[in-house]
């Protein structure tokens, strides 16, 4: 999809000229709905996207995204007629063509934290991988039963929820949403419960979130 592909590359961008807060402005409304967990996301390879788009986020220190008419986004708009203006033909500009959507590079899905610590998501994501077997039955059946409540999207774990698939981040990410949402999004004080609550509507999990909290 065009318009992840461009929030993609200009995250991308930002993070090697070592922008630490950004303020993205985005003409469709499903992306910025979806990013933003605004809407539901059903399809598969919107998932996809989504993923990458919050693996991204975390490397900033604040990140906000909003929509702007296309009108008012005059780069873009430009961009998108540039194929159909014939008066531009005589001018050379270098084109990169995407053959395959940046979720399936594998570039693309190794962004690391700088934390390589072990995470509760270890044993949950190793058994959907391997679907090991324990020498302890009972383990082995706890682990399956936990392991049930989970899934895979190219190796990203995500948490089944009712409405969404909620990422489940390491510790390192974990402190960085609850930062993000607590003193970027949401400069009021608020309780304990309600920031975890925030954090859960913006698509983020992991176990000890409401301890971490307070």
């Amino acid at each position: 999809m065009a318009e992840y592909e461009a929030l993609l590359l200009g995250l991308q961008l930002a993070l090697e000229l070592k922008v630490r807060a950004i303020q993205v402005y985005s003409d469709s409304q499903l992306v910025v709905n979806q990013v933003n967990s605004i809407c539901e996301v059903v399809d598969l390879v919107m998932v996809k996207y989504l993923a990458l788009v919050a693996k991204l986020k975390c490397k900033f220190q604040k990140f906000c995204l909003n929509k702007i008419p296309r009108t008012e986004n005059e780069q873009a708009d430009s961009l998108s007629k540039f194929a159909s203006d014939s008066s531009l033909s005589s001018i050379s500009v270098f084109v990169e063509i995407l053959d395959e959507p940046s979720f399936m590079k594998p570039r693309m899905m190794e962004i690391s934290t700088g934390q390589d610590t072990p995470s509760w998501t270890d044993s949950i994501t190793s058994f959907l991988l391997d679907m090991i077997v324990l020498e302890d039955k009972q383990e082995e059946m706890r682990l399956r039963m936990k392991a049930s409540l989970y899934t895979l999207v190219d190796g990203v774990l995500y948490k089944r929820s009712f409405s969404l698939l909620l990422w489940c981040l390491n510790p390192y990410e974990a402190e960085y949403a609850l930062r993000e949402v607590h003193e970027g999004v949401y400069r009021s004080h608020i309780g304990a419960r309600t920031l975890a609550h925030k954090v859960l509507r913006q698509g983020y999990y992991w176990p000890s979130m409401y301890k971490d909290a307070t």
